[in-house]
């Protein structure tokens, strides 16, 4: 899954996630930022941006002071999953 998001002040945000790996990846104005473990991606002036959530729950992106959504979350998933747990 990729999203594309233009931004007022952080410029263009690419976001990409594995649906089957939980694999993250996330570029800010062309240039891919290195992740640093699990949720964080840092630039190579030392900023730090931090992933919460996921492509089910819905994706959010914390840089310094500005909070962006990168994902809507899936609804249908929580009913599935319910109706999933009580057929068991």
């Amino acid at each position: 899954m990729r999203e594309v998001i233009q931004h007022e002040k952080l410029g263009e945000i690419v976001y990409e996630e594995n649906f089957w790996t939980g694999k993250k990846s996330l570029q800010v104005n062309g240039v891919r930022l290195q992740k640093t473990n699990k949720k964080t991606f840092v630039t190579e002036s030392g900023e730090y941006y931090v992933i919460n959530g996921n492509y089910i729950q819905g994706a959010v992106l914390a840089a310094g002071e500005e909070t962006v959504r990168l994902t809507q979350p899936v609804n249908g998933m929580k009913s599935c999953f319910r109706y999933c747990r009580s057929c068991l």
